[in-house]
């Protein structure tokens, strides 16, 4: 699956993105030495932008990185995103794969192919598997996670998984904390933004300074960068705000008035 593009630079996620390379770094200055970052946050927290980052940086690192995201659609293929991330269709040295082999009880089978498939990639160098959205990972997928993880616990794989925060009982959530109690692993928390990195956002987006009566007109974004990038372009799109002198302000009665409708969340 192609790499996910590097968007603007993230606001507010600062911390969250120095671990995540302090993981890589790890990986990467250790030949028996791996790690898993579990990363969770609400929808529009920015976990797909951080992780698009990630893959990136590991990428120029000399990381092969294998990413993929979990979705509902493909949520009925067992090891859909594993497989798609490990490329398994286009494997030179196995014939192609037979998805339906799934459905015919063959996970064990698979899950030793992509175990066999990363330690080729180790044959290169280190790897780094990515894999977002894991709140519709089907369950073979998760237990699959589960068996590869700790059977490269002491090589060079640098694990970035991400879920949408919530369900405390569902499947994933139970996967994050079986592997959070992991030797290596830490927890990656996505935060509501706080108004330093609201004021940065605003001003990316604005392209000048927000003035505080317009930071008081955002408050409603809660500190979700999706939100509050959705409410700012509304307010533009409206013409409800003006700039002047690399200044940005509420132009009329922008407090009083409708809040703009915010576009979809992405999760």
């Amino acid at each position: 699956m192609p790499l996910p593009r590097p968007g603007p630079r993230l606001r507010g996620r600062e911390q969250q993105r120095e671990r995540l390379l302090h993981l890589l770094d790890t990986t990467r200055s250790g030949p028996r030495r791996g790690g898993v970052a579990l990363v969770e946050g609400v929808a529009g927290a920015g976990r797909s932008r951080l992780l698009g980052d990630t893959c990136a940086v590991a990428a120029q690192c000399g990381f092969s990185v294998a990413y993929a995201d979990a979705d509902e659609v493909r949520r009925a293929v067992p090891l859909a995103p594993l497989i798609a991330a490990l490329d398994l269709r286009t494997d030179v040295e196995h014939p192609p794969l037979d998805l339906a082999a799934t459905a015919a009880g063959h996970s064990a089978w698979l899950i030793d192919r992509l175990h066999t498939s990363l330690a080729e990639r180790l044959r290169r160098g280190p790897v780094a598997v990515v894999l977002d959205d894991l709140q519709w990972a089907d369950t073979t997928t998760l237990a699959a996670l589960g068996t590869l993880v700790a059977r490269c616990a002491t090589q060079q794989v640098a694990w970035v998984l991400a879920r949408r925060a919530g369900e405390a009982e569902s499947l994933p959530a139970k996967l994050f904390a079986a592997l959070g109690d992991a030797e290596r692993s830490e927890r990656v928390h996505l935060p509501p933004l706080d108004d330093r990195a609201v004021a940065e956002l605003a001003a990316d987006r604005l392209s000048a300074e927000p003035a505080p009566e317009l930071l008081a007109c955002v408050k409603g974004a809660d500190g979700n960068p999706a939100a509050l990038v959705a409410l700012l372009d509304g307010l533009v799109e409206e013409q409800r705000v003006r700039v002047a002198e690399g200044r940005a302000r509420p132009a009329g009665d922008v407090q009083n008035g409708p809040v703009p409708r915010l576009s979809r969340l992405p999760i």
